[in-house]
């Protein structure tokens, strides 16, 4: 008989964040192949909610590493600061810690997956100066 051991204490429930744009910090990503015909690759970013009521909750977004998709990947490099040049090579290390304003959509198929779809530059509140019409608390 086979079996497993398995210790959930301690596990939170996944969260269903509901769609909206969320300023994310850049936790990494991996480099991973869908199990299909192709073995399509793509990179899974991994970003933290870091503000708001779901601060601290993990979300994902995919970049496809197929000619037909790369302008996603081109275009997320730009808003992390990052223009691409015709070549490059990605570290995932390198993009820890890079903050982000994501708008995250869930799939109307997997409603339970998260998928960040478009990224924006984001400059976090207190790393600028305030306006004349902007309170400091």
């Amino acid at each position: 008989m086979e079996y497993t051991d398995v210790n959930f204490a301690g596990i939170k429930d996944k969260v269903t964040i509901p769609d909206s744009d969320y300023p994310l910090t850049i936790k990494g990503f991996v480099k991973k192949t869908i199990n299909n015909a192709k073995a399509t690759p793509y990179l899974l970013w991994a970003f933290e909610v870091n503000a708001g009521l779901y601060a601290g909750e993990i979300v994902y977004g995919k970049t496809f590493l197929t000619p037909s998709s790369l302008w996603k990947l081109k275009g997320w490099l730009g808003q992390m600061g990052r223009p691409s040049e015709d070549s490059v090579r990605l570290v995932s290390e390198d993009f820890a810690g890079i903050t982000v304003m994501g708008k995250l959509v869930h799939d109307g198929k997997y409603p339970q997956v998260d998928d960040i779809k478009s990224l924006d530059s984001y400059e976090p509140p207190e790393s600028r100066p305030l306006g004349e019409d902007e309170c400091p608390f």
